[in-house]
């Protein structure tokens, strides 16, 4: 019996010991600031360590703030993209090739934008694709890492009983910019923030995307008839 109390108490121990060094949790749950996870940056496959620097509760979703033992960090992490460290020093062969190909992407697209464009640090805003005509498709780019997605429709493909709550003045605005404009709200606004970049290769670079006069005189149904190579919608 007394061996199996020792027992029990080195095992209390080394759990003191581990939450001491390691991972710490709040009251609800949620990792504490300052606890040692591993997370998800950017959303990519593979888990990296690091610090639980901050974190946002709204409702149930929770979101972290994650400083990278490489020097990089994600302000914005969802909860179910951060993991407890793994005590594991042999990490998994798969894992090791899922963080080799990010590394190695990582790098090409860092090299690619600085000789091309400048360092893109991070990229946002809305664009209107000729085969998601009726959707807004947002874009958002943060290092390596590029996400479209169809947020919802385009104002003039939505009826007005359905938009989103807005100010009188502003709702007169759009109805009259729907009737002037026969696409409606549908355009592309997209804002790069980096440092040294090359705004004449930037503009080339998006202007080579715009359809020519003809393929715009197609119209909303002959683009339907296009393959759509990131079927958003």
């Amino acid at each position: 019996h007394k061996e199996d109390a020792e027992e029990e108490e080195e095992e209390e121990e080394e759990e003191e010991e581990e939450e001491e060094e390691g991972v710490k949790r709040d009251e609800d749950g949620t990792f504490a600031i300052g606890s040692r996870v591993e997370a998800r940056w950017m959303g990519s496959e593979a888990f990296h360590p690091g610090c639980v620097a901050g974190k946002e509760v709204k409702g149930k979703e929770v979101s972290y703030h994650i400083n990278y033992d490489d020097g990089d960090e994600d302000k914005s992490v969802p909860s179910e993209h951060v993991r407890e460290e793994s005590n594991d020093d042999a990490a998994s062969d798969e894992e090791d090739d899922v963080k080799e190909r990010e590394r190695q992407r990582k790098e090409m697209v860092a090299e690619m934008q600085e000789a091309c464009l400048g360092q893109i640090l991070r990229s946002k805003g809305v664009m209107w694709l000729a085969t998601s005509s009726a959707y807004c498709i947002t874009w958002s780019q943060a290092g390596a890492f590029l996400t479209l997605k169809a947020e919802r429709p385009w104002l003039c493909e939505t009826a007005e009983s359905d938009w989103p709550e807005m100010e009188e003045q502003t709702r007169n605005t759009m109805q009259k910019k729907l009737k002037e404009n026969p696409h409606g709200d549908r355009r592309t606004e997209i804002v790069f923030i980096g440092t040294d970049l090359n705004r004449d290769k930037l503009k080339e670079a998006l202007d080579d995307c715009l359809l020519s006069d003809e393929e715009m005189a197609m119209g909303i149904e002959g683009w339907k008839s296009w393959v759509d190579p990131f079927e958003l919608s």
